[in-house]
């Protein structure tokens, strides 16, 4: 038996805006292993082997 439904949850990953590497809770690159500061973090979802970087507008219109 299958479900009905889909689930439309969209996971997003924190990542360094300067690479778009993840970036773990202690927002450290895990490329580099240094620290990212607040400002240079972006969010974004994996897509294949890349990110998709969503800016401040793209968030918001995902909300509506």
């Amino acid at each position: 038996m299958y479900s009905a439904s889909e689930d439309r949850k969209l996971d997003l990953d924190m990542l360094d805006v300067h690479d778009n590497a993840r970036i773990h809770y202690k927002r450290v690159n895990e490329e580099t292993g240094k620290e990212v500061e607040w400002k240079d973090i972006v969010k974004g979802f994996k897509k294949g082997d890349s990110y998709i970087v969503l800016d401040k507008e793209d968030l918001h219109s995902i909300r509506r």
